[in-house]
């Protein structure tokens, strides 16, 4: 729906685009984006916590940079776990996973991530996993 807008018509605009979204819907589309994620790592901890071997658990933590998915941690370890998804299976391929393209690859940003949080946790042996999942769960 294209509407037009009285103060941009001052500041010399005049017209603006308007999706018609319900409301909360995109909520529902992050969510529904974030679940195959959040299934993982209720999975991840679940084992960790059974096993006895987690301390303490940060989600999107903004000081671990490209890796700030889930980090579980113990009192040596930091187990770290930065997803993917992808609609089509076999469609991530090493050469995706190594091959510049139009940003860092994801190899390189894995390594930078797991150095900054290995800064940040001395004396913690920190390991950085990609798990790969399609829109079918984690492969």
């Amino acid at each position: 729906m294209v509407t037009s807008d009285p103060s941009d018509e001052e500041r010399g605009g005049g017209f603006t685009t308007q999706a018609h979204i319900a409301p909360a819907e995109g909520e529902r589309r992050a969510v529904s984006g974030y679940y195959p994620q959040y299934r993982l790592s209720a999975i991840l901890l679940l084992r960790a916590l059974r096993r006895g071997e987690l301390d303490w658990i940060r989600v999107a933590d903004p000081e671990a940079d490209r890796v700030d998915d889930v980090q579980m941690g113990s009192p040596s370890r930091v187990h770290v776990y930065q997803a993917k998804r992808s609609w089509h299976p076999g469609s991530v391929t090493f050469r995706n996973l190594v091959t510049p393209s139009d940003r860092t690859p994801i190899v390189r940003q894995l390594a930078d991530g797991r150095a900054r949080l290995q800064d940040f946790r001395p004396g913690h042996h920190v390991i950085v996993e990609l798990p790969l999942m399609t829109c079918h769960g984690a492969t």
